[in-house]
């Protein structure tokens, strides 16, 4: 029966859909586009804390820090790199969560709801406590208001529209506290306030200047501005969690009222010093990710990290509980360079355990498909591409992002210069799903975009797997020195055929001799694109042991092999005698 038949689609929200959903409940998707779907440029460079210093997420940790109406008013810097950080470390949390295999889920909308308790409003609730603790948002902040707002949601049957109405309506008569008559123009925007209705952040700000110079007049300047800064961050918070509520309950009516329902029980609890163990895991967690920002490289991942581990493992939709302890591994961590062929036939005979739940199929042919590595069997790429597709219906957690790097490796391996519209969806795949582990930080002379650093990375992690799959063979490898390696073996079998000694001077007059201009225009390392005179003076060391991390693998490239341990002297002779610019070129 086809996968798609037996079980709800069901999928984990990605880094990139992540940031456009945050910046759709700001009115920041459509206008910033450019500049919010800086979620791509993450999940693809994973570079988020460089960027988020930058202008690109300018617009999104203003609109959270706060934006006032009062002329001169700014949040404080303080309260920008809290929010940088922790919309940083957010991102981070997300691809790891995407990357974690969904056992067991009715729908979508269960899927978002235990997300939601288990890292969603802890996450949140956490970062409001420490906010609220530093003393670092301005009133006039959705964030510094939230807690009012979502109880207020919880006392008006989670209707953003009635609970804005109310809480601003008794927040302002209070403030006026009898001195003068409730006509003021802002309570008929307020009435006519509806889902259709200022959802856009400038008509919020002209209503509320416009209110401002009608305090003025009643408060003074002093008292208005106070209440003002208020009543933005109000406003703000309810028409963002308008927004919220609008794009989730057509589809997921129960979605919204149970994320506010935790949200206001968690950060009651937090308030509370509650020590329970989801908000300490959570609280955990925050501090690590927190301070990640300040670090070059993380060297923590989803396995050693048992805060994250914990939560997951304690809740019923990540949890591998009662299977055999290879099959947990597996389905937690996916595959790992420790795997060999007959702990992946066993672990194939134990998922046989699985075959009623949804990840069954996915994770089947991702099984078949690295056993087909094994062999060194090209049906390889049909068994990936089944997981990729199963991939689609349910969130298969690592198999997705494996799939798409050995689908991606398999077809460089196989097909002849495959175009960058057969390899991109791959490679996109790979980097969306992977877990964010590290920020790339590349050097300040390379020449290469990040995309391309990716691509090589990718390409060296599939191949050291295949190496390792395969027992050390080579039918599979990712080879991009193909037609160097045949360059230099033609070298090396002319000078054996005229029984030369192998020389500084022999080496070279062999060299000018054989190389002909088709060979300085066409012979270069594939994927990095170097070209041969290039590759042999600066780039061979580099490019090999980016390509291949075993120093076994060289046994693949014996006339490379060959050329890397020659003493220097007789490396440079073969590369002056390849250089374009020698005369001697043969034709």
């Amino acid at each position: 029966m086809p996968f798609a038949t037996r079980h709800h689609a069901v999928k984990l929200i990605t880094v990139a859909e992540f940031v456009e959903e945050v910046g759709a409940l700001f009115d920041l998707g459509t206008q910033q586009a450019d500049k919010i779907t800086l979620a791509r440029s993450f999940s693809k460079k994973q570079d988020r804390y460089s960027l988020l210093d930058g202008e690109e997420a300018a617009p999104l940790i203003e609109a959270l820090a706060g934006i006032s109406v009062r002329r001169g008013a700014e949040p404080s810097d303080d309260a920008r790199n809290v929010l940088r950080a922790f919309f940083a470390h957010t991102q981070q949390l997300v691809s790891w969560i995407q990357a974690s295999l969904v056992h067991d889920a009715a729908d979508q909308e269960d899927l978002n709801i235990a997300v939601t308790e288990l890292f969603g409003t802890p996450q949140l609730a956490t970062l409001i406590y420490a906010l609220f603790e530093s003393d670092v948002l301005e009133d006039y902040s959705p964030l510094k208001q939230l807690p009012i707002c979502v109880k207020e949601l919880t006392r008006q049957d989670y209707d953003p529209i009635k609970a804005c109405k109310e809480l601003m309506r008794s927040r302002i008569q209070e403030r006026l506290d009898g001195r003068a008559p409730v006509t003021l123009l802002f309570f008929k925007h307020l009435n006519s306030l509806d889902p259709r209705s200022s959802t856009r952040p400038a008509t919020q700000r002209r209503e509320l200047t416009a209110l401002r110079d009608e305090l003025n007049a009643i408060l003074g300047k002093a008292n208005a501005d106070l209440l003002i800064d208020e009543l933005t961050g109000i406003y703000a918070a309810m028409m963002a969690l308008k927004q919220l509520h609008r794009r989730m309950s057509e589809t997921q009516p129960q979605y919204f009222p149970a994320l506010i329902r935790q949200l206001n029980k968690d950060m009651q609890s937090i308030m509370e010093r509650d020590t329970s163990r989801r908000l300490s895991a959570n609280r955990d967690l925050f501090v690590f990710f927190m301070h990640a920002g300040n670090m070059r490289r993380l060297t923590a991942t989803i396995s050693n990290t048992s805060a994250f581990k914990s939560l997951l493992e304690g809740h019923r939709t990540f949890a591998s509980s009662g299977l055999p302890n290879l099959l947990r591994d597996f389905l937690r961590n996916g595959l790992t360079k420790t795997w060999n062929r007959t702990k992946l036939i066993k672990a194939l005979k134990q998922l046989q355990r699985c075959s009623d739940k949804p990840f069954h199929d996915g994770v089947a042919a991702f099984l078949l498909g690295v056993l087909a590595i094994s062999e060194q069997d090209p049906a390889a790429q049909l068994h990936f591409a089944q997981c990729l597709q199963a991939a689609e219906q349910w969130a298969l957690g690592p198999f997705h992002s494996q799939a798409a790097l050995f689908a991606l490796g398999l077809k460089l391996a196989l097909e002849p210069s495959p175009s960058p519209n057969a390899l991109n969806p791959l490679l996109s795949s790979y980097l969306e799903n992977i877990p964010q582990y590290t920020t790339i930080h590349l050097e300040g002379s390379s020449s290469e975009s990040t995309e391309i650093y990716n691509l090589h990375e990718a390409i060296a992690e599939y191949n050291e797997y295949c190496w390792t799959l395969t027992g050390h063979k080579n039918a599979l490898i990712v080879n991009p020195f193909k037609k160097i390696e045949e360059y230099l073996r033609k070298i090396f079998d002319e000078i054996g055929q005229r029984n030369w000694p192998v020389t500084a001077e022999s080496l070279k007059l062999v060299t000018f001799d054989v190389t002909t201009k088709r060979d300085v225009e066409r012979v270069k390392s594939e994927i990095y694109g170097t070209s041969l005179h290039q590759w042999l003076t600066k780039k061979f060391i580099e490019e090999i042991f980016r390509s291949f991390r075993h120093p076994g693998m060289l046994e693949i490239l014996p006339a490379i092999n060959r050329y890397v341990n020659l003493p220097e002297s007789m490396r440079d002779a073969i590369a002056s005698a390849s250089d374009p610019r020698s005369a001697g070129a043969a034709p």
